[in-house]
């Protein structure tokens, strides 16, 4: 177990509009306490309104209260929570914007830009990837569909490597993120907007900070680490529509949950040959998150 003094040190940079930048963690930690690890670099997500339809959060959730009509969740049987109902995902909204909320939950009544969305889950999963002696946590969103097809998995992943000295610190040296069928690798100094925690969450133009802000793709739900609010295409390459005017930060446990705690169900589509394959298990358990070509 993480001592208490270093408990308080992780949850305390996390806070801190100004502390330390790219807080290093112990590589214990990665071994003993990796909940710790991934809770230091989460991922402040952002997600946009294109045209000013209502956008809403994706959504894979392990709920045992009331249901309510709106939801598509992953629903553990009360008293079971390891047994699991597979979603039946949304059919694609083929890119109209009054059918992107379909399946999903309420994102929440919107205020402005940067409007607190409503609790979501992120997946999580750790590797240790020995081509370049690395360790990458990945986060992972599940949403009902996207403008192509039913159900859809993205991910980012923080890639942690070892300070060239004689100390077993490691810092986060750069991020991947998912694009439709490849992915990108960014230099984590490079990356337009990072913060450290609740206090700055709203900085912009900080580098080289803790947690990265990901703008998630209105359409296709690419990932990526810059605003692009022009309403010109669908979701196509780099033009797809991403904005701020809802985030989630998930700082907490009830936040973040591990992935390979889900069933390794399929997600096929609707039509042969689509399938939503970027899940947890397969990123994990395959080549993927540690192999950087496209």
């Amino acid at each position: 177990m993480m001592s208490i003094a270093l408990s308080m040190m992780v949850f305390t940079a996390a806070l801190l509009p100004h502390a330390s930048a790219n807080t290093r963690m112990p590589g214990r930690m990665f071994w003993e306490d990796s909940r710790e690890v991934v809770r230091a670099a989460a991922p402040m997500w952002h997600f946009g309104r294109p045209g000013g339809s209502v956008r809403f959060l994706p959504i894979l959730q392990k709920v045992l209260a009331l249901l309510t009509p709106y939801l598509e969740i992953m629903l553990p049987v009360r008293g079971s929570p390891r047994q699991w109902q597979k979603p039946n995902g949304a059919a694609s909204d083929n890119g109209v914007l009054g059918a992107l909320k379909t399946g999903c939950a309420k994102q929440g009544d919107w205020k402005g830009e940067n409007t607190p969305g409503n609790y979501m889950p992120t997946y999580y999963t750790q590797n240790f990837c020995t081509n370049d002696n690395s360790w990458r946590i990945t986060y992972y969103l599940y949403f009902s569909h996207d403008s192509g097809h039913r159900y859809d998995w993205e991910w980012v992943s923080v890639i942690w490597k070892k300070d060239n000295n004689d100390e077993d610190n490691w810092y986060r040296a750069a991020i991947k993120t998912s694009f439709h069928k490849t992915s990108k690798m960014s230099d984590w100094g490079k990356i337009q907007n990072t913060i450290n925690g609740w206090d700055d969450r709203f900085d912009q133009n900080a580098k080289d900070r803790d947690h990265a802000k990901v703008y998630v793709g209105s359409f296709h739900h690419a990932m990526f680490l810059d605003r692009y609010t022009t309403f010109g295409t669908l979701g196509a390459d780099e033009l797809e529509f991403r904005s701020d005017d809802w985030y989630y930060l998930p700082l907490w446990d009830n936040d973040l949950i591990d992935g390979l705690t889900l069933p390794d169900f399929t997600y096929k589509g609707d039509l042969v040959g689509q399938e939503a394959a970027s899940t947890p298990h397969h990123m994990h358990d395959s080549d993927k998150i540690c192999n950087d070509r496209k």
